[in-house]
């Protein structure tokens, strides 16, 4: 989430509210939480809104749009935060937006409530509003205004009990127990009699039912108000359909005999209750013969309203959820502090303003200060970092971090627990922006933060772009970054892919970021300094300001003398040795490039890093010495760019797959590329390349992308001068035949294609032989067809044209059903559920399907691309998981 400086938590009620949840560990996650969610619903209204103003659209796009946008942000945060305080975030945001923010719609707040089924939230939060005045009167009153006629309007547009009749039945409930009855009583007569008959009977018949219930228990003087709102929505309701019906009168007879069984009395809720049922007998008498309500009642269950909901409806007193009170600050119209919130509380939120921005002043009265001030200095040291952090702001976090440093160094343990707390994914639970600045100031200031982060660091890639990014942003960061960078790429890097945590594959992707991150900022930093060399070269000037601006690039690579590179590309070459389905080995094969790259050229061009490069030259040679022991595509990556000139004196199998995966590391077009090819043409002359192996090699060891590009770039350019096996014989690049009738023809001959066909014969024999590998091989081989079809990729474009991919997709998926049934389903065993591998290639199927339609593929043509699926039972069973 992008934390702006919207609506903030009071950081006063924050850490009152902390202290009971702070020993479960999951309170001031809960807060952080809440805080996020209340920040992006605020964000989505705010940025739906400034291409149009869709509050003043009915019936536009704009509405439905932002109710979707907005329930995916609900759905997303709902198992962190909880259903109150979801629910509360989305009523602040209706009744009391951010300043000078855009409010949530009446119409899209109850789209929410009945979608993710709030209806007691809202009964709850608009009882407890009033009771603990956390908003004023006429807040209340307009937003209930606002929601009865939302409400009302969605109850006419129902046109059965299932379309969510509960929860909105349930919402005007609760706004008839307080200040918004006369608005929802209003919004229902002017609907008339367009609201379907079951809602009007059911409404009519709880409130009658409930209305029984708190007269029968001798309740009525305590709930006046409540009795007053169900008599204003009884005769609101009251038409000859409604109150003809025979649970109708049965639920009026029931309130007559409680009123009858009460001392008589003058009190405004028994005469309106007296008039209510005066007006139900009066169009009782008036409903026609045959029309008594029978069919609407029918349609609503006997007891719609479970025992949980009527809890809801009559909260106790005070029995209110905390976030309500944590989240909703009070009203500045507001006089003095509720007596139901605890005093100590009550004197010191009274004080708070109104919530507007981030820029909150708590702290213009010095006393109210000095007395937080005091109270956070008693806490222990852990405990008084748990309420800096959740109170922290933006604006004075150089402050906060400092505080921090100093109870680290009494307890760094404990401290660090704290800080460096994890969510339930793993990823920090405080957020990224305020902890990055934390932990900058801990690596520079605090003495013992290396083996607390070493152990407790999450894995959180954001977190650790973000304190990268701030410690190399400091002026003075050299001596820092001497220290750190070291420290994370021997011990973060390899120490977590090296030990029992490279079991996870969160942390070996969160490691594999790190490597890749620094490994790029060092090769910018290298190329910065070597450009600063050369100006200085030309103009013979060593004090140009534009030389001095290269001065942290190169404390940076000075710190590498101390890096363990050797051992860190090893573990690279290890990761992206895991094989093309492993979490982690796509980013681990581009920074093991990366760090090969970078290494090489330090060693070779760095002649102003004599530390650095002569350190990068003992950490090559000890990587080269140890390069056997790799796994295969680690030692023939590490190969590939540290020993090419071995690779082409060497004619073993593995140097001709050198080769070419060197030929797959270079840019298309570059000189590498083109020195890497022209180097196989001796290995080709001797007949020495097998395409088939090379292709069955990289699809079970190398990372996609390599893949990818050997199938589209590298293979093409050579493989009409390759021999291949064939069934036949040998037989030469440019003379095979890519067919499998009746699905593909043997019209196309463009290397491109051909290498394809020989890419999906190769990945439907390894399904054969490999029953396991099915699902990853089929994984690799859509996206070599993807990316096939992308016109950056694919030399010509317009060989591979939509038509012809969907041909050779039939043709490799008919066959992949032949000797794969059980995955595909088309065996004896039922396929539930399908594999994610094979319902993207279902995915794929339909979208060149598509493309094919919009190709100008008509008559004849497009008949056949109908057929291609219809003639194979297989083919349909795939295409039909796309639907």
């Amino acid at each position: 989430s992008l934390l702006l400086p919207l609506q903030r938590l009071s950081p006063i009620t924050a850490w009152v509210h902390m202290a009971p949840v702070a020993e479960t560990g999951g309170g001031a996650s809960l807060a952080w939480a809440s805080r996020r969610f209340e920040r992006e619903v605020a964000l989505v209204i705010s940025t739906m809104s400034i291409e149009r103003p869709w509050w003043q659209l009915e019936g536009s796009a704009g509405m439905p749009l932002l109710e979707e946008v907005l329930g995916d942000t609900v759905r997303t945060h709902l198992p962190k935060v909880g259903p109150v305080v979801a629910h509360a975030v989305l009523l602040r945001s209706l009744m009391r937006p951010a300043s000078g923010g855009t409010a949530l719609s009446a119409k899209a707040y109850m789209h929410l409530l009945q979608q993710f089924h709030f209806e007691q939230e809202c009964a709850t939060a608009f009882v407890g509003l009033q009771q603990l005045e956390l908003e004023a009167e006429p807040e209340v009153q307009a937003c209930a205004g606002a929601i009865a006629a939302a409400v009302v309007q969605r109850l006419r547009c129902m046109t059965s009990i299932e379309d969510g009749f509960k929860s909105l039945a349930f919402a005007v409930l609760s706004l008839c127990r307080g200040w918004g009855a006369t608005d929802v009583s209003s919004a229902l007569r002017l609907a008339d009699r367009d609201l379907p008959p079951f809602a009007s009977v059911g409404l009519a018949v709880e409130a009658l039912a409930e209305t029984a219930r708190v007269v029968e228990a001798g309740d009525a003087p305590r709930r006046a108000d409540v009795l007053l709102g169900y008599a204003k929505l009884v005769a609101a309701l009251a038409t000859p359909a409604v109150a003809g019906g025979a649970a109708a009168r049965e639920a009026c007879g029931r309130v007559r005999r409680a009123l009858g069984a009460q001392a008589e009395g003058a009190e405004p809720w028994r005469e309106a209750l007296v008039q209510a049922l005066d007006i139900m007998d009066a169009e009782a008498g008036a409903a026609p013969i045959g029309d008594d309500g029978a069919d609407a009642e029918a349609a609503v269950p006997e007891r719609w309203l479970s025992d949980s909901d009527r809890n809801a409806l009559w909260p106790l007193p005070g029995n209110f959820p905390d976030e309500l009170a944590l989240l909703w600050s009070p009203a500045e119209a507001l006089a003095k502090p509720s007596a139901n919130l605890p005093a100590a509380v009550g004197a010191l939120v009274a004080k708070a303003s109104a919530p507007s921005t981030i820029k909150i002043d708590l702290y213009a009265n010095p006393g109210a200060q000095a007395a937080q001030d005091a109270l956070i200095a008693s806490f222990s040291a852990p405990r008084r970092v748990e309420a800096l952090l959740t109170s922290a702001k933006l604006e004075s976090i150089g402050i906060t971090s400092t505080q921090i440093a100093k109870d680290w160094e009494k307890e760094p343990g404990a401290v660090a627990a704290v800080v460096l707390r994890r969510a339930g994914d793993g990823s920090a639970a405080w957020p990224v922006p305020i902890l990055a600045p934390v932990l900058a100031v801990l690596v520079h200031d605090a003495t013992d933060w290396r083996s607390a982060f070493a152990e407790h660091l999450p894995s959180d890639q954001g977190l650790f772009a973000a304190l990268w990014a701030q410690l190399c942003g400091e002026p003075s960061s050299s001596e820092t970054l001497a220290v750190f960078l070291p420290w994370a790429l021997g011990v973060l890097c390899v120490g977590r892919l090296a030990g029992v945590r490279s079991r996870e594959a969160r942390d070996v992707a969160f490691v594999a970021d790190v490597a890749l991150r620094v490994g790029s900022t060092l090769v910018a930093d290298l190329a910065l300094v070597q450009a600063a060399a050369r100006l200085e070269k030309v103009l013979l000037d060593k004090k140009s300001p534009d030389l001095a601006s290269a001065a942290p690039s190169r404390g940076r690579l000075q710190s590498l003398n101390r890096a363990p590179l050797a051992a860190l590309i090893s573990s690279l070459a290890e990761a992206a040795s895991a094989g093309p389905s492993a979490i982690g080995c796509e980013a681990a094969d581009a920074a093991l490039e990366i760090w090969l790259r970078l290494a090489s050229d330090l060693a070779r061009d760095a002649q102003d890093l004599s530390g650095a490069a002569a350190a990068a030259v003992f950490q090559l040679a000890r990587l080269w010495s140890g390069a056997a022991t790799l796994r295969s595509y680690g030692r023939l990556h590490v190969g590939a760019l540290l020993g090419q000139a071995r690779l082409i004196r060497d004619a073993s199998v593995e140097s001709v797959d050198g080769l070419l995966l060197f030929a797959c590391l270079a840019d298309r077009g570059s000189r590498e590329r083109n020195a890497a090819l022209a180097d196989l043409l001796q290995p080709i002359r001797q007949q020495q390349v097998d395409v088939l192996r090379v292709l069955a090699t990289a699809l079970r060891e190398w990372p996609v992308k390599r893949t990818t590009v050997l199938v589209l770039e590298v293979l093409p350019e050579v493989l009409d001068k390759l021999c291949i096996r064939t069934p036949g014989g040998p037989a030469l690049g440019r003379l095979l035949e890519c067919s499998a009738e009746p699905l593909v023809n043997s019209t196309a001959d463009t290397p491109v294609s051909r290498s394809l066909h020989c890419f999906f014969c190769c990945t439907v024999a390894v399904a054969s032989a490999e029953p396991t590998g099915v699902g990853p091989a089929l994984r690799v081989a859509v996206t070599v067809i993807r990316s096939a079809g992308g016109e950056q990729i694919t030399p010509g474009g317009s060989a591979s044209s939509p038509r012809r991919l969907y041909e050779v997709l039939c043709g490799f998926l008919e066959a992949l059903c032949r000797v794969a049934p059980d995955f595909c389903g088309t065996g004896r065993k039922p396929l539930t559920p399908p594999p994610p591998s094979l319902v993207a290639a279902a995915l794929l199927l339909r979208s060149l399907a598509r493309s094919c339609a919009s190709a100008e593929i008509e008559g004849a043509g497009a008949g056949k691309m109908h057929d291609l699926v219809a003639s194979s039972p297989g083919l349909r069973r795939i295409d039909g998981l796309a639907r």
